[in-house]
């Protein structure tokens, strides 16, 4: 597609929640910049907590961003899907508490960095990954997620991780 460009940018209060309100950080990502061609945004949540963590509701959710590429490829068990991946992008007050078991059917999300004001990026990827090899890097370069900060897999101990 010739001169694409198209700019998801969510604004929010970065402030305490309050009531129902929901505290989630402002995010600017150029898709256009950082996907390849035929890559879309397909769905956005904004009261959204990374997959295989407690999904109540409350004033820690964050936003969900997934996208979505061209490639068909195998999905978790094997079936033909879309490759896709989320990201989620929660604040400070995020405390990840894992699914009890017997947990979630597929390997949870996980944490790829922090942000420069400190919100908490995770990833479920749900599908193999053809057309964009490098998506990760992409996706933490557009966040400016240091290149220094670890992954951490998430698992049970990763609830006791002091953030």
């Amino acid at each position: 597609m010739r001169g694409r460009l198209l700019t998801l940018c969510i604004l929010a209060t970065c402030s305490t929640a309050v009531g129902s309100d929901v505290d989630f950080p402002r995010l600017h990502i150029n898709i256009g910049e950082v996907a390849p061609a035929n890559w879309v945004v397909s769905h956005i949540d904004t009261q959204a907590k990374p997959y295989g963590f407690d999904q109540s509701p409350g004033k820690d959710s964050g936003l969900a961003v997934t996208f979505k590429g061209p490639g068909t490829v195998r999905g978790a068990k094997g079936e033909p899907t879309k490759e896709a991946f989320t990201i989620y992008i929660m604040s400070k007050a995020f405390v990840p508490v894992p699914v009890q078991p017997p947990g979630t059917p597929e390997t949870p999300s996980r944490l790829i960095g922090d942000t420069p004001q400190g919100d908490h990026v995770y990833v479920k990827v749900w599908s193999q990954i053809g057309t964009w090899p490098r998506w990760e890097a992409d996706i933490q370069k557009q966040l400016r997620i240091g290149p220094n900060q670890e992954s951490f897999a998430i698992g049970p101990d990763a609830s006791q991780r002091q953030h």
